[in-house]
């Protein structure tokens, strides 16, 4: 990016200097602003983004579903023991 910069003729690095500079308060603000940082997070860190859902079964139990984790199927029954069974 710098050797593109260099490139250019010294009053077209002035014309987009001044142009920049009527945008960088917008810019700042933008920056700071809390879905921005969400933004930036799940894009370039995690992947996916930082949500959690509540699904609830047909049985009345609620499940947090979360990516990349997903949900448990709602039509899978945990029995006494701890162990899912297909209904």
């Amino acid at each position: 990016m710098r050797d593109w910069w260099d490139s250019l003729k010294a009053d077209e690095q002035k014309r987009r200097g001044i142009f920049s500079d009527q945008f960088r308060d917008d810019r700042k603000a933008f920056r700071g602003h809390y879905l921005t940082n969400e933004r930036d997070v799940s894009e370039h860190r995690l992947g996916f983004p930082n949500i959690e859902a509540r699904v609830v079964g047909p049985f009345g139990k609620e499940y947090v579903a979360r990516p990349p984790a997903g949900y448990p199927h709602p039509d899978l029954r945990v029995s006494a023991a701890g162990a899912q069974h297909q209904r």
